[in-house]
């Protein structure tokens, strides 16, 4: 089963990312160290995040920054792959005198539902 579901803040500004998913933002999750509060020990994550159609056109007019949400969705992980430039803007070749390519994975979770939980002042 791929479900995955988050409870966050909305960090930075939500962004039109195409027609088709017109809304994207990061979110931020954390878990306190063993449970507890103490000082410098919080683990910070920042997920990428995708709504589509309608939902994504509600979630532009409705969120922004440090609001507080609840995400379910699913993960969905894509490779991309991308020729470095140089400073004048010509690809980085190898050591063979051809173009050098990179490939990364990129994971983002799609959303089903979201939810507002209030507002975070920071």
């Amino acid at each position: 089963m791929n479900q995955v579901i988050l409870e966050g803040r909305i960090t930075g500004d939500l962004r039109k990312k195409n027609e088709k998913a017109p809304c994207e933002f990061r979110l931020e999750t954390r878990d306190d160290w063993r449970g507890e509060k103490v000082e410098g020990k919080n683990n910070y994550q920042y997920h990428p995040i995708v709504v589509w159609g309608k939902k994504g056109e509600w979630a532009m007019e409705t969120f922004k920054r440090n609001d507080i949400v609840r995400v379910e969705g699913f993960l969905q992980h894509k490779t991309i792959e991308f020729t470095p430039k140089d400073e004048n803007n010509n690809p980085i070749k190898d050591a063979n005198g051809q173009p050098v390519v990179i490939k990364t994975v990129i994971s983002e979770i799609k959303v089903k539902n979201l939810k507002s939980l209030g507002s975070a002042v920071r």
